[in-house]
């Protein structure tokens, strides 16, 4: 396996619109502003990467992994479905939409989701371990099978997702009660 290693990039280093990497990991990369769109990530790592503002038209993210990573205003909508399979670990989310796509059996670790929107999206078997996720929004999800056992600072409407067999703590299911504007002591 070729393995190829980029360090330290910035946005107009290069130009990364229909570009193809494959088994590469890109290091303490500067990617705010950038346009990735058209281009096709495969079996790749981003390392200590901000990504903010990032323009992903049909771009192709197959088994991408982001770790440390600042992902800010992100709309993966844009993304390609085609073989769609992210992974992040200790990274910082913000303001990123991910509606109506296939995300089954993503893991999010020790992860920050700020004001992320999960509208129509499939969760199924998705695993937030030890992930924060203040003032995000899940709207008609599929969230069976989900992991949220250590996640915190999440509102699940019940009503409004699917939920069979999701795994909650005690205190995690304690918000489900929340929307009933009630007083538990």
């Amino acid at each position: 396996m070729n393995q190829h290693h980029y360090k330290n990039l910035h946005p107009s280093a290069t130009d990364y619109t229909n570009q193809s990497y494959e088994d590469a990991t890109f290091s303490n990369c500067d990617f705010s502003n950038s346009d990735f769109s058209d281009s096709l990530f495969e079996n790749c790592v981003f390392e200590n990467c901000n990504l903010s503002n990032l323009k992903m038209v049909n771009t192709k993210f197959q088994q991408a992994t982001f770790n440390q990573c600042k992902l800010a205003g992100l709309d993966f909508s844009q993304l390609s479905k085609i073989l769609l399979a992210l992974r992040f670990d200790n990274s910082q989310l913000s303001y990123c939409n991910f509606p109506d796509l296939n995300l089954s059996g993503t893991k999010f670790s020790n992860c920050h989701l700020n004001t992320c929107d999960f509208f129509g999206t499939n969760l199924k078997n998705a695993i937030f371990e030890n992930s924060s996720l203040p003032e995000t929004q899940f709207e008609n999800c599929d969230l069976r099978g989900a992991d949220f056992r250590t996640a915190q600072s999440f509102v699940i409407d019940p009503d409004d997702n699917q939920l069979g067999k999701a795994m909650f703590s005690l205190q995690g299911a304690l918000t489900f009660l929340k929307r009933l504007n009630i007083i538990i002591e």
